[in-house]
This record gives structure tokens, C-alpha cells and sequence, in this order.
């Protein structure tokens, strides 16, 4: 696993053999709102992993963190590349 930080952005990236995976989080302030969803696409092929199950999969992980840690992260943007291989629950 390989971490890393773009300006907002915190990124995860696994690779391991054929899988592969990218997560990218943008944390702010306490919302109402449901985070933004971006769906990055490196080739034409359909996706494989849905949209909402990542976004379920990130903010039970990240409630579960918050928990064990005693913080108060928020997710305002998610990013995650549709073509990845599944499981949504490598996102948790």
C-alpha cells in the first residue's frame, strides 16, 4: 500500500500482482451533505465497481476510524478509478 498527499487530496494506491486499486479522499468540514463522488476512467472498459458502494465502503471506514481515534474526519470528495478491481470493500 502506498500513500501519499496531492494539495487536498489523500491518496491510497494498492497494487498487488493483477489488483490494483486507487482512493483518493478530500476531507472537510462537518456537512449534511453527502460527499462528491468522482469516477476516474483509464480505459473504455464498463465499469466494475459501483459508485455507491465505494462511497458506503469510505464512510463506514472512515466513521470506524473516527471511533478508534476519538477525531471528527468528514469526507467532502471521493475518488476512485471504475475499472479497479473489486471488491468495494478493499475501500473500507
Amino acid at each position: 500500500m502506498q500513500f501519499s498527499r496531492d494539495g487536498d487530496w489523500y491518496q491510497a494506491v494498492r497494487i498487488t500482482g493483477p489488483s490494483h486499486n486507487l482512493l483518493a479522499l478530500k476531507l472537510g468540514e462537518p456537512s449534511a451533505s453527502a460527499p462528491i463522488v468522482e469516477r476516474l476512467s483509464v480505459s473504455n472498459e464498463a465499469p466494475v465497481i459501483d459508485a455507491d458502494d465505494v462511497q458506503k465502503q469510505v464512510l463506514e471506514g472512515v466513521s470506524e476510524a473516527n471511533a478508534q481515534l476519538g477525531t471528527d474526519y468528514r469526507v467532502a470528495a471521493i475518488r476512485f478509478v471504475t475499472t479497479d478491481t473489486p471488491s468495494s470493500t478493499i475501500y473500507r
